[in-house]
């Protein structure tokens, strides 16, 4: 689940259980379609309000019989807006920091890719044509970036491109990296590293030149990173 933001607003890309404040909103899902060729499971979504800064725009993942789409919906509730119709699993909205465009995954080409959307669901492209699989596309703040995760056989490797998918560019060359996430000024990735062998996960950092990476040091095993917002 994903907030559009204002862009004078603090920025945050990611979102966990932790983050949220006591306040929630249940949004009842829109009935699967009559044609629907075997049993549909409607689900409750449990969505977590973010009180200050964000305008009320949410991205929620919605299951229908065995495809998955992206919806929008008010973050007062009510009724939902589908955005995306292709029969393909496609999750992982992130917007823009305009609030305007909306980058996502989908295998409707036959592998997982990322796409760009109007955030009225217009206008879809596909942006990643580098070879391989692109995963957990996330838009960074200052809107000049998207950071993704891209798998090639067993490497899982943090990367970056523009929006408009050129400039593709590498970040780190380990064996398993995954799940990307921004600072809030942009200069900075945090991701989560698996070992070989061991199967140890640690939080680790790398700046968007590659050169500069880091690991977070975690009381145990680390993983899944979100940044919190500026601090007033």
């Amino acid at each position: 689940i994903k907030t559009g933001h204002n862009a004078s607003a603090p920025v945050r890309s990611s979102w966990r259980w932790s983050d949220c404040p006591t306040k929630t909103i249940r949004l009842p899902l829109p009935r699967p379609p009559a044609h629907a060729s075997r049993p549909v499971r409607r689900r409750l979504v449990v969505l977590c309000w973010w009180l200050l800064s964000y305008t009320p725009t949410l991205i929620s993942l919605m299951s229908r019989a065995e495809n998955t789409y992206i919806y929008s919906v008010s973050a007062q509730g009510g009724a939902s807006t589908r955005l995306t119709n292709s029969p393909a699993i496609e999750t992982g909205g992130s917007f823009s920091p305009d609030g305007k465009k909306i980058v996502f995954e989908s295998d409707r080409s036959g592998k997982q890719q990322i796409y760009v959307m109007n955030a009225d669901g217009s206008d879809q492209q596909r942006i990643s044509f580098g070879g391989g699989t692109y995963a957990t596309p996330e838009w960074s703040p200052r809107g000049n970036l998207v950071a993704f995760t891209k798998i090639t056989g067993a490497a899982f490797r943090i990367g970056v491109m523009s929006p408009n998918g050129g400039n593709e560019k590498l970040l780190t060359d380990s064996w398993q990296d995954e799940a990307p996430t921004w600072s809030p000024n942009g200069r900075v990735i945090q991701f989560f590293r698996t070992e070989r062998g061991t199967g140890k996960t640690s939080v680790m950092q790398v700046d968007v030149t590659g050169a500069k990476e880091r690991r977070i040091e975690t009381p145990v095993d680390g993983s899944d990173p979100a940044w919190g917002p500026i601090l007033p």
